[in-house]
């Protein structure tokens, strides 16, 4: 090859590597102003609740105008179930810090309990909306909302399990139904607490005191807790 055609392929190169920095780059800014967009709806999300917030607060919030909201998300449902949708991927992390091999079956499921109200209390209007929208759409990533209950439910099913194979529990217990009333009471407690505004003590006490009621009637007549 000429010293000419290796001088042309030097600048085609340059150029395509030009290119391809230009399209990543445009690539970071557009989820920069994405993650801006979200940041900013799940705060009024959550302070607000879906319907009080608007488009235009959002965008003021995130510090960009109407038009890149809608250059991003379809509607303000399109950019709910994608807030839920991120809160879905972050709720593992919400539960990991919950003990679970030390003390009575109760103790460690109330240790889940703070760690779910602990996620749950300060997003319930966010919860309250995903419920609502729940039964009003098709869309597929509302199923977010049952992967963050799954993250729970599968958490205390561990702790049943551990406390049935004990003795802690009576024999035959299906803890996968016992699992799934503890979620429901759960998420119940969260529900009401979007519409009531209980403090976050005494959302705890409650949900607490009826998980109590429930597992005196599967355990074996040992201690539930100190």
């Amino acid at each position: 090859m000429s010293n000419q055609d290796n001088s042309v392929v030097e600048i085609v190169s340059g150029v395509e590597g030009d290119v391809a920095e230009a399209l990543t780059a445009r690539a970071k800014s557009k989820l920069a102003t994405r993650r801006k967009v979200m940041d900013s709806a799940r705060d009024l999300f959550i302070s607000r609740g879906f319907e009080a917030a608007t488009i235009r607060d959002i965008a003021s919030g995130a510090g960009l105008s109407t038009g890149a909201v809608f250059a991003n998300f379809r509607d303000k449902t399109d950019l709910f179930l994608a807030v839920l949708e991120s809160e879905a991927e972050q709720v593992e992390a919400a539960f990991a810090g919950a003990a679970l091999s030390a003390g009575t079956v109760f103790e460690q499921i109330d240790a889940q309990l703070r760690a779910a109200v602990a996620y749950g209390y300060p997003r319930r209007s966010l919860l309250l909306a995903a419920f609502v929208i729940d039964a009003n759409s098709q869309d597929a990533r509302i199923s977010d909302l049952q992967k963050i209950g799954a993250a729970f439910n599968q958490a205390v099913k561990a702790v049943l399990d551990q406390a049935l194979a004990s003795g802690e529990l009576r024999a035959g217990i299906d803890t996968a139904i016992a699992a799934e009333m503890i979620e429901m009471i759960g998420f119940n407690n969260l529900r009401r607490a979007a519409l009531d505004n209980p403090a976050e003590k005494d959302l705890l006490v409650r949900t607490s005191a009826q998980i109590r009621m429930l597992l005196q009637g599967l355990a074996t007549g040992q201690k539930l807790a100190a």
